[in-house]
C-alpha cells in the first residue's frame, strides 16, 4: 500500500496558481494543505480541488506554526507523511514517486531531505556545518547522515507524521523564515 502523503505549502502574498510550487508539484497532487500567511487572502475557491485544504492566517503565523498546524491536521486525518514546501520551491516531475520509493526502500527512516542544487552548480542543502556555520558546497551529500553535522532546508523535506508529533514538532517561537 502506498504511503499517505500530505503536501504542505505555505504561501505569502502570491496567488497559489502563480507559484513555482503549484506549477511544478501541486497541480499533480491530490492531498494538499495550503496555509496562506498573506494579509489579504487570494480567492482559493476556483483553484481548490477535492482533498485540498486551505487556511488563511492574515497575522502571518510563520513557518514553524504553519508546519505544526499542518502536522496536527495530518495526524488527525490519518496521513503517514508530510512533505514541506513553500511557494518558490521547484520540484522535478518525478518528485513524488522519488519520495514514495525512498519511503519503501528505507522503512526505518523518518525524515528525507532533498539535495538542493543552485543554477551555479553549488549545493545549498544538505551542507556541512563547521563551527555552527554553513555555506554553499560544491559536493553533494547522499545517504544517511546526522542533522547535527549537516544543515538542511525545510522546503522539500518529507517527515513521518508520527515522528514529527512525538518530538513536539517545530518550536513555535523559532521563526523559520528564510531557512528554506
Amino acid at each position: 500500500m502506498a504511503p499517505k502523503i500530505l503536501v504542505v505549502c505555505v504561501i505569502y502574498n502570491e496567488k497559489l496558481q502563480e507559484t513555482i510550487t503549484y506549477k511544478s508539484l501541486l497541480i499533480h497532487c491530490e492531498n494538499i494543505f495550503i496555509i496562506d500567511n498573506s494579509p489579504i487572502p487570494f480567492n482559493p475557491s476556483s483553484y481548490l480541488q477535492k482533498g485540498w485544504t486551505y487556511q488563511n492566517h492574515p497575522e502571518n503565523i510563520g513557518l514553524s506554526k504553519a508546519y505544526n498546524e499542518a502536522a496536527k491536521f495530518a495526524y488527525d486525518n490519518g496521513y503517514d507523511w508530510i512533505l514541506l514546501c513553500d511557494q518558490d520551491t521547484y520540484f522535478p516531475s518525478n518528485a513524488l514517486q522519488y519520495y514514495i520509493d525512498a519511503i519503501k526502500n528505507n522503512p526505518t527512516v523518518n525524515l528525507f531531505c532533498p539535495r538542493v542544487k543552485l543554477d551555479t552548480g553549488e549545493y545549498m542543502s544538505p551542507t556541512p556545518i563547521k563551527n555552527y556555520l554553513t555555506s554553499l558546497s560544491d559536493r553533494s551529500i547522499f545517504g544517511e547522515f546526522s542533522l547535527s553535522k549537516f544543515c538542511v532546508i525545510n522546503s522539500g523535506m518529507l517527515i513521518n507524521v508520527s515522528a514529527f508529533i512525538s518530538v513536539g514538532g517545530y518550536n513555535d517561537l523559532v521563526w523559520l523564515d528564510f531557512s528554506d
